[in-house]
């Protein structure tokens, strides 16, 4: 039995995967319609930082609580919550830091000598600019030249982006869930 959070992209990803694998599902979920709901066994609609006995019961009952979202504060608490009570989180901080920031990320890739695209200006057009920490495509533009660029650097100025050069071709993502 897996408790996946989150029924967003990566919450789908893990209930799709987990079915595969022969898996109960439930997710959890505040929102009443996330597209993940198509995809569990049980939908719990409730916000886990409004926990109460109902919800910490699902947990404790699953074998392993997946979170696959990217909010800090509902990581936190389910953090807190496995450490009070006897729930078995598959969440580690240290990595979700690594993973969660392009710019460390993209360190460790080329540690490993794997290729990456170059950052902006030292790379060509077009670019992609992306939010600094966050997955997914959200937040996702592409900037086709020097124009595009500056009006795009001084309307998001004092945040963190990454502008790096687009590659043409396959984009390639690996999600692994097993028994």
């Amino acid at each position: 039995k897996v408790c996946i959070i989150g029924g967003k992209l990566q919450g789908v990803e893990a209930l799709y995967l987990a079915g595969k694998a022969g898996m109960e599902t439930t997710l959890i979920d505040h929102n009443e319609s996330p597209l993940g709901k198509n995809f569990c066994g049980r939908f719990i609609c409730q916000d886990v930082l409004q926990y109460d006995t109902n919800i910490i019961s699902i947990l404790e009952e699953a074998d392993f609580v997946l979170p696959a979202l990217e909010n800090q504060e509902v990581l936190d608490t389910l953090k807190d919550l496995a450490e009070r009570y006897d729930i078995n989180l598959v969440y580690d901080p240290h990595a979700y830091g690594i993973s969660s920031s392009k710019k460390i990320s993209d360190e460790k890739m080329a540690e490993s000598d794997l290729p990456c695209p170059r950052y902006y200006p030292a790379g060509d057009f077009p670019y992609i600019v992306k939010p600094s920490a966050m997955s997914g495509s959200e937040g996702v533009a592409k900037i086709r030249n020097a124009e595009e660029m500056t009006a795009f650097l001084s309307s998001h100025e004092g945040e963190e982006w990454i502008a790096q050069e687009f590659l043409e071709g396959p984009s390639y993502s690996l999600e692994v869930i097993g028994t």
